[in-house]
């Protein structure tokens, strides 16, 4: 693929949080699904550009922000698009 086919807001390398690796530090660059997930996941704290940690991945996928730990169904976690590091 030619370089200016890439994209350019630094989502070329992002992972579903699905295929995240555990407990490595990852930065949240998008989250899909429309208005209502962003505003719920926002109230939660997991907004684009903040720190998080996946802590598991069954029997539901466990993610920390802060100090806070959260649950996510599978289909909420597949709309969560990290960078590792």
């Amino acid at each position: 693929m030619p370089e200016d086919a890439l994209p350019r807001d630094g989502t070329e390398a992002a992972l579903d949080l699905v295929d995240a690796p555990l407990n490595r530090p990852l930065t949240v660059v998008e989250i899909g699904g429309g208005p209502e997930r962003l505003a719920r996941l926002s109230g939660l704290g997991v907004v684009p550009g903040c720190r998080v940690f996946l802590r598991q991945k069954r029997p539901a996928y466990v993610l920390e922000c802060d100090e806070t730990l959260l649950a996510l169904e599978r289909g909420v976690a597949e709309r969560v698009r990290v960078l590792p590091g």
